[in-house]
């Protein structure tokens, strides 16, 4: 049957990932200081370089003792899979913030508050990150009910950053609202901006770099008791009948993208990007009818609810700590911005609908790509995708785990999507050993970024994993039977069910390929016997050119391989 041959092709693709693991240069970055405590504080690109920059700490037993210090690093790294590592700070003062200066060798330094030196007032430092040097040093007392440190303070991409407050409370002491100001490198205020969402709770997540001199951030407004609906674009409340009773749902939350200009002045706020919704699910009406029948109104409840989360976007951000306080990883793109999110639906929804997405965000703040990439986790094993990075192209790299069929063992990928939304090549790497914080680099060149406990050394080392995507893979993965429903109008699906993720050539006899059923069913005993080879033989084959060429016609005649057994 079409099924058992497009199995078999998807199991050979899965065999070809599983071979063409290839172990990149991975750096376990040894440091002189016996401190247990890691931290990395943020990520930056200069250049050709990528910078690391992050803390050490002692651990609680460590600290008990007299002989611990706290020291700051940075790790530069280059195209050509070198790294270079420089000490930058070391004594008994711990950093409430740093940051690596935009555009610029060097760093901001804040003390954290009640640290040896620390006082009313806050230092800012800026230091050279080639040799640690104190370029200065300026007292900042912007605002005097703040603490500068990690979750409020950023960087800009003209090298100033930016502190962020609440600047307004509800008679419960809730925010309401939040203010900013963006500093010279010396502490002088530069711009200034506030944010309100009429009398809603009001929080931010992280802060990142926007275009020319701006600041940006995620914003969450939710109802207060002062504001009985949140001020939103949408119906609130909304409304829907089922069978002859109403459901009412209210707004509850809403998180948004806000970013500034180079003054701090509001640039634009965009559409909401997750939303949460309250609802009146259970109407007077139903509660003397019969129990089947409230049996039955509970489940087209249910229901509406749903197709209201799908026709209203109802999604959740991909919150995590990352470098650089991007909590959402909200990323410039070359047309806007762009962050992972997630979709929970029923799971035998057709079409599918329920897994991760790759939301692009206009320079208008309105989503111009939701692109659904649960057919891409699924065909590689993945149950999601940890972290992004847009390439100048207009497409992105993948990162995160994956577990290859036949497997049980989490490992690492980097998966290449293009301008198009459609994913076309894979890098698969070694077995998960250590836990990845982030990608950076460039689209021919990636830098894994993360950290590991060393038995060895007795402490948490920095990992640094790099990739040469000039060995991707092709994904040669299987046609896939799909419903024909419409996807609703929110959700831009990727087509990936609908054909193969590369154009697969003629299928037209070459020097090398005679794209028989023959050779296909030679193939096919050639993958067999590769499931029983030693992972030694498994890797001297990857590199034998005939082998290579037999590869080659998996692509070549792999239209014609798919009518092998048709009638």
């Amino acid at each position: 049957s079409m099924f058992c041959r497009s199995r078999i092709l998807s199991t050979i693709a899965s065999i070809l990932l599983g071979l063409g693991t290839l172990e990149a240069q991975v750096h376990h970055v040894e440091r002189p200081d016996p401190m247990e405590v890691y931290f990395l504080a943020d990520v930056d690109r200069l250049g050709d370089r990528v910078r690391v920059l992050y803390q050490t700490l002692p651990s609680l037993e460590q600290q008990a003792r007299d002989d611990w210090t706290v020291n700051v690093y940075v790790a530069e790294l280059h195209a050509d899979g070198t790294v270079k590592q420089q000490r930058l700070a070391s004594g008994q003062r711990r950093y409430g913030a740093l940051l690596l200066r935009r555009g610029h060798d060097e760093l901001f330094l804040i003390p954290a508050p009640g640290a040896p030196g620390s006082g009313l007032t806050q230092p800012l430092e800026v230091r050279s990150t080639r040799d640690g040097s104190l370029l200065s040093s300026t007292e900042v007392d912007v605002m005097p009910r703040v603490e500068m440190g990690v979750g409020n303070i950023g960087p800009t991409d003209d090298g100033n950053l930016f502190v962020l407050d609440v600047n307004s409370h509800d008679s419960r002491g809730r925010s309401t609202g939040i203010a900013w100001h963006k500093l010279s490198p010396r502490g002088e205020i530069l711009g200034q901006g506030t944010y309100e969402n009429g009398g809603a709770l009001v929080g931010f997540a992280g802060v990142f770099p926007a275009r020319e001199g701006g600041v940006g951030l995620t914003v969450t407004s939710t109802v207060a008791t002062n504001a009985t609906q949140l001020k939103t674009d949408i119906d609130n409340p909304l409304q829907r009948t089922v069978d002859g009773h109403t459901v009412k749902a209210e707004v509850f939350s809403e998180t948004r993208m806000l970013t500034t200009d180079a003054l701090g002045r509001t640039r634009l706020v965009s559409e909401a990007l997750e939303r949460t919704f309250m609802w009146d699910a259970s109407p007077e009406s139903s509660k003397d009818a019969a129990p089947e029948k409230r049996l039955r109104m509970a489940f087209e409840s249910m229901q509406i609810q749903e197709e209201i989360g799908l026709e209203f976007g109802v999604r959740t951000l991909q919150h995590r700590p990352d470098a650089g306080n991007d909590t959402d990883r909200i990323r410039p793109t070359t047309s806007g911005y762009a962050t992972l999110a997630k979709k929970t639906v029923r799971r035998d929804r057709v079409p599918p609908a329920t897994g991760p997405y790759y939301l692009g965000i206009g320079m208008d703040g309105v989503i111009q790509r939701e692109l659904y990439l649960g057919p891409l986790a699924e065909q590689i094993g993945a149950r999601d995708f940890a972290d992004f990075l847009p390439t100048s192209d207009g497409g992105f790299l993948l990162v995160g785990y994956r577990t290859p069929e036949g497997t049980r063992r989490e490992q690492l990928h980097v998966t290449r999507v293009d301008a198009e939304g459609k994913p076309n090549s894979i890098v698969p790497l070694g077995v998960r050993g250590w836990r990845l914080e982030g990608i950076a680099g460039t689209a021919s060149n990636v830098w894994l970024i993360g950290h590991q406990w060393s038995d060895e050394h007795r402490r948490t080392l920095l990992v640094l994993h790099n990739v040469d995507m000039s060995v991707a893979q092709p994904l040669l993965i299987a046609d896939r039977a799909v419903a024909e429903t419409p996807v609703p109008a929110t959700v831009k699906a990727m087509k990936i069910s609908a054909g193969p993720f590369t154009e697969m050539p003629p299928s037209e006899p070459t020097d090398d390929c005679s794209c028989s059923c023959e050779e296909f069913t030679e193939l096919q005993k050639m993958f067999e016997g590769i499931q029983k080879m030693s992972d030694a033989d498994k890797m001297e084959l990857v590199s034998n050119p005939g082998y290579l060429k037999q590869i080659e016609c998996m692509a070549t005649c792999g239209v014609a391989y798919s009518q092998c057994g048709m009638p």
